[in-house]
């Protein structure tokens, strides 16, 4: 269970993650190179953000931080190969794959 402090900024948080989700989903069918790379930017930050919520300390704490470490990480990379349709469909995928992971533990 999220401590209480912590609800409403990962609630913020991860609605901004769903909203650029939905833009992913929408920009699948584009070859704009600069979307896909708006797109990336923006989950880089929110990952980020994530993290900002979990200094550590518990269990939990450290595994979260290092989920959106992860996610985050992730996106950044996928900033400078995300150019083609095709490329930005793959990591948009393993970015989805790790929202799975988290929500399957914590959702």
């Amino acid at each position: 269970m999220t401590e209480p402090l912590l609800a409403d900024p990962l609630k913020a948080t991860m609605a901004e993650m769903a909203r650029t989700t939905k833009e992913a989903k929408a920009a699948l069918s584009a070859n704009d190179p600069a979307t896909f790379d708006a797109i990336m930017k923006a989950y880089a930050g929110e990952g980020r953000a994530g993290m900002a919520l979990f200094p550590g300390g518990s269990a939990k704490g450290q595994d979260l931080r290092t989920r959106f470490s992860k996610f985050s990480a992730t996106a950044d990379a996928a900033r400078q190969s995300s150019t083609t349709p095709t490329r930005f469909r793959a990591a948009f995928g393993s970015l989805v794959g790790e929202c799975r992971s988290c929500h399957s533990v914590y959702k």
